[in-house]
């Protein structure tokens, strides 16, 4: 059944009920009596006495004694198929709001196997004006506003989180969580109510500032009314003789009516209507409202400015404020608008009218109003890809910008209290749009740490209980520019990440350490702290969860590398050093566990992908996990490998999996930052222990991958070693129409190292004269032939031709036939006839 609000009056049925059963102690109040269980035993034992003795329970306020009544009177009801769990009397011994009352209807109904009749025993079922007034009468009873409580005796942080609601809980997180946020929210009402009380004595002072410019500008204006005056009486004085007395008294009547008179002040230019931006906006743009395709509009939408009165030859105000109207309502009804007509007005806002807006706009809370809310109905309905949209968000931003550079703390102000709120719900209402309207936040405010700190709290006010929310806005504020940030800056937002990783919704969770994994380029031993927290996460079931976690541990793993190279080159105590490294040995021993935990072959293709963009920088610090990096590499989908290893620049940035609620990434790339050598290695350990045959694509794709940057020298003797493991695999490739151009490319790179050209070029001279011979087989395929001839005029070019010659004439002295039928014949003709100039000179020949 549904139960009435407790604080209404009790059913009289109840009450006459609890009366007849003549009980111990009488009940009045239901939260109080109930809670120890004692009074609903003795209700119990009336009808089961011999299931329950009265004189077992305990009549004490004692909590454990409570749990024990209740836990004897569930098993009573248990055994009469009324059960009850402990989330049911768990509330009524902790005397939450409603559970007792709640219990004691659900009992009557079940022992007296009927109905509750009615809530309110002044109801008349057959009166349903009476009902209709009682109800009325209950419900202003109810929702009396409770009065304003002065400073002093408003709750504690200590008293809400000893509140009966929060102590009941049994799950030890759970009750964490709600005792943070319930501090946290105390904070933010805090810092609310005083933020309202700044707000309120600047409006005031600045209102009383304009009263007194007002007042100033009245009277400079009737002094100089009265200077005027004063000129007019003098030349009275001086040009009437007899009736000077008279015409005086006719020029003050005259004057009289001429100040009591609207029209005749119009038509003395003394009386002027205040207007506003837009008003200024329909004068300066009122040529376009003539033409298509905004004339169309204007009449489809039955828009059209009414006649103007005419005066003395000039159009009266009314036909402005008509104009002034069409304007709002093109925007506001833009999706019945030719987009063509918004974008002529909004390129006329900024390329024309652009100085007009901003001194009309600026530290004026009313046009401020007027002229942004007209664009946040546009925001919400057009298109994410629209030009009308980004012109609208690029004028936004434009005209945001120019009034922060003028004023920033009252932009600012003005933004956070009249701007702010609309456009949250346009991205909260809007995943598609939230990216676009999360910067235009920090558009109105300067670009301190400060600034931007009381934003992200007013960003709280308008959203007190939704974490998810707020954290949601945080997760996009943390991804713009900073020039710095301060630790109050970071401390706030590493605050709410932290709360938001016990969030029971995985996309606040995601989005919490994304916060994290931003504020790590900034305080990374911040973060380190909170590694406990993050490694409870990698058995998340939501993958991006455990994508985000591993891509902190990856950043958090640089982070920790590059300080102990920091520590080293410092002039520092030996023991210092060593207690900090040992503190940071710890760390990473962590993070490595945390990566080898959820680097797996059977993990999700989706963290996996973003776990091979992400670790391969770490590899150049940590070269242990290549092996580990390689064997995911290789089992990773094609189309995801080509990807990773896609060296074209600009990298690409994009979502892993379609969708509003998920954050880009980097998705190629992988080589640019590796550890080319480490990989290599791996992959030569990976050749020698499954003992390969032959390559496949994905081994010449990672082999040619770790050959993207210059071999370094200093690596020589490793890159020739591997070259030695690897060669005769290498050259058999060339003979496969799918790996051929891969083999090609590979060797090209060995041979042009300068560092062991020499060792290269005699150690495969015999594998090379194989190679001609099988590649020259008719069943070779005839791209093979070909690549293997590019292969030769590129060696040729770099000045190997002698190499050239003596291999491919070798060959032809042992396969004559095969030769004869092969493309080499012309390049090895090529081939003499160079070396012959070279022997004999260019004149003898």
């Amino acid at each position: 059944m549904i139960i009435e609000n407790p604080q209404g009056p009790v059913p009289r049925e109840i009450a006459k009920w609890l009366d007849s059963l003549d009980l111990a102690y009488e009940v009045r109040n239901f939260r109080r009596d109930l809670a120890n269980g004692f009074v609903v035993a003795e209700i119990l034992s009336r009808k089961y006495p011999n299931l329950i003795n009265i004189y077992t329970v305990y009549n004490e306020q004692n909590l454990q004694k409570k749990k024990d009544n209740w836990e004897l009177i569930a098993k009573v009801l248990s055994k009469k198929n009324f059960p009850i769990t402990n989330r049911d009397y768990e509330p009524i011994y902790h005397q939450a709001p409603g559970a007792a009352e709640e219990f004691i209807f659900k009992l009557y109904e079940f022992m007296k196997e009927k109905k509750l009749a009615k809530i309110f025993p002044d109801k008349d079922v057959r009166d349903p004006k009476k009902n209709a007034q009682v109800n009325k009468q209950v419900t202003l009873l109810r929702t009396k506003p409770l009065p304003v409580l002065p400073s002093y005796a408003r709750p504690t942080a200590n008293q809400l989180i000893k509140d009966r609601e929060i102590i009941r809980i049994i799950d030890d997180n759970d009750r964490k969580y709600k005792t943070q946020l319930a501090i946290i929210n105390h904070d933010e009402k805090a810092r609310q109510e005083k933020k309202d009380e700044n707000i309120i004595e600047y409006l005031i002072l600045k209102r009383k500032k304009q009263i007194e410019d007002e007042i100033r500008k009245q009277e400079e204006e009737l002094l100089k009314k009265q200077m005027k005056f004063n000129k007019k009486l003098v030349s009275l004085d001086q040009s009437m003789t007899q009736n000077q007395q008279q015409d005086v008294k006719e020029i003050q009547i005259n004057c009289y009516h001429s100040s009591t008179s609207k029209k005749a002040k119009e038509s003395q230019g003394q009386y002027s209507e205040a207007k506003g931006v837009l008003d200024f906006l329909h004068e300066a743009t009122a040529n376009l409202f003539k033409k298509d395709p905004i004339q169309t509009d204007i009449k489809l939408l039955k828009l059209e400015p009414k006649e103007g009165q005419q005066n003395n030859g000039f159009q009266s105000s009314n036909q402005n404020v008509t104009y002034t109207n069409v304007i709002q309502q093109l925007f506001l009804r833009c999706d019945e608008v030719q987009k063509k007509s918004l974008r002529l007005l909004i390129n006329q806002f900024v390329d024309v009218n652009h100085v007009l807006i901003l001194e009309q706009v600026q530290s004026n809370f009313i046009d401020f109003k007027r002229f942004f809310s007209i664009f946040v109905k546009p925001l919400q309905v057009l298109k994410k890809t629209s030009k009308t949209y980004l012109q609208i968000l690029e004028m936004i931003k434009f005209i945001g910008s120019k009034l922060v550079e003028t004023d920033g703390h009252d932009t600012q102000m003005m933004f956070e209290n009249i701007l702010l709120e609309s456009l949250l719900q346009v991205a909260l209402k809007n995943p598609n749009k939230r990216e676009d309207i999360v910067q235009l936040f920090y558009i109105f405010a300067p670009a301190t740490a400060h600034d931007r700190l009381h934003l992200c709290q007013a960003i709280k006010s308008k959203i007190p209980t939704n974490l998810s929310s707020f954290v949601l806005i945080l997760a996009g504020l943390i991804q713009m520019e900073y020039f710095d940030m301060e630790q109050d800056f970071i401390d706030y937002f590493a605050q709410y990440a932290t709360l938001a990783l016990d969030s029971p919704s995985p996309l606040t969770r995601t989005n919490g350490l994304a916060i994290l994994k931003e504020l790590a380029r900034w305080d990374f031993i911040e973060i380190l702290r909170r590694l406990d927290k993050i490694q409870k996460l990698m058995d998340d079931t939501w993958w991006e969860v455990r994508a985000q976690g591993m891509c902190i541990c990856a950043d958090l793993l640089l982070a920790v590398a590059l300080e102990e190279e920091q520590q080293q080159n410092r002039s520092r105590d030996a023991a210092d050093v060593i207690e900090q490294t040992q503190n940071f040995s710890q760390f990473k021993q962590q993070l490595l566990d945390i990566i080898y935990s959820v680097f797996q072959v059977q993990t999700s293709q989706n963290v996996i992908r973003l776990g091979l963009i992400y670790l391969a920088p770490v590899l150049q610090k940590y070269p242990d996990l290549c092996t580990r990096y390689l064997e995911i590499l290789l089992s990773v989908d094609p189309d995801i490998r080509i990807t990773i290893l896609n060296t074209e620049l600009p990298i690409q940035i994009g979502q892993v999996v379609q969708g509003c609620n998920t954050f880009k990434y980097h998705l190629t790339g992988a080589p640019i930052n590796w550890n080319s050598v480490g990989v290599a290695q791996a992959m030569d350990d990976f050749v020698k222990e499954n003992q390969l045959q032959t390559f496949q694509i994905e081994h010449l794709e990672i082999i040619l991958g770790c050959l993207y940057n210059d071999l370094q020298p200093a690596d020589g003797d490793i890159w020739l070693k591997i070259f030695e493991d690897i060669k005769n695999l290498l050259f058999l490739a060339f003979s496969e129409q799918d790996l051929c151009q891969y083999a090609q490319e590979i060797l090209k790179k060995f041979f042009m190292f300068q560092t062991i050209q020499k060792q290269v070029l005699l150690s495969s001279q015999k594998i090379f004269l194989k190679l001609l011979t099988l590649t020259y087989h008719p069943d070779i395929d005839k791209s093979c032939k070909q690549n293997l001839l590019e292969f030769f005029v590129f060696l040729q070019q770099q000045k190997f031709q002698n190499y050239c010659y003596d291999i491919i004439k070798q060959f032809s002295e042992n396969n004559k036939n095969l030769f004869l039928n092969s493309n080499l014949v012309d390049f090895m003709n090529s081939l003499a006839k160079d070396k012959r100039k070279e022997i004999l000179g260019e004149e003898s020949y």
